[in-house]
């Protein structure tokens, strides 16, 4: 298990990839050795009393410290420390002025490139983020933000034509720029969509 944890793998990988050792075993392993590498992330731990009172001590000093900051010492990701700053905000133990603002990296062409061919390959959310150095949450809004945005696309690329006369109507839908049609009239009703 230890050679495990110092080929980098996370604590839920190697819990995943060795029969019959639990979660917590892994954990209590990393704890009682104090591995101090990013193989002890601490994403898969509850916060203790401990950490949340260093959170608002550091949160609370001035000059106020980067979530990101914040995020490296607690071996937690930024989401989760922003997450739980609000948390503390909610139960009383931080000001509401205390409320923090996450910094929004957007995303780069080139990244959204390797987001897809990435998936394309079979990885899974989880290898991406890592891959990506982005967080699983913001990996997985954007693929689906681009996948939403590709399907919405589609739609766009088609002409619609309606013939009606007579009592009877149809409707054709066509590939926009991929037919050339002349509809000769007839008295019937043709409508052609943009």
């Amino acid at each position: 298990m230890l050679e495990l944890l110092n080929q980098g793998l996370s604590v839920k990988k190697i819990s995943d990839q060795i029969d019959g050792v639990t979660l917590n075993e892994v954990r209590s392993l990393v704890e009682k050795y104090s591995l101090e590498s990013s193989l002890a992330d601490r994403s898969h731990y509850k916060w203790t009393d401990d950490e949340n009172e260093q959170l608002i001590q550091k949160w609370t000093s001035e000059p106020r410290p980067l979530i990101e900051d914040l995020a490296a010492h607690h071996k937690r990701s930024v989401g989760a420390v922003s997450t739980r700053i609000r948390l503390l905000i909610k139960l009383g133990q931080l000001p509401p002025s205390a409320k923090p603002h996450t910094k929004y990296v957007k995303w780069r062409a080139e990244e959204i490139d390797q987001l897809l061919n990435l998936v394309e390959q079979g990885k899974d959310f989880e290898d991406i983020a890592s891959i990506l150095n982005k967080s699983e949450a913001s990996v997985k809004a954007k693929f689906k933000k681009v996948s939403k945005k590709s399907t919405n696309k589609s739609t766009d690329d088609v002409i619609e034509i309606t013939i009606s006369g007579s009592g009877l109507s149809t409707t054709i839908k066509i590939p926009r720029g991929k037919v050339n049609i002349s509809i000769p009239s007839y008295g019937w009703e043709t409508t052609v969509s943009k």
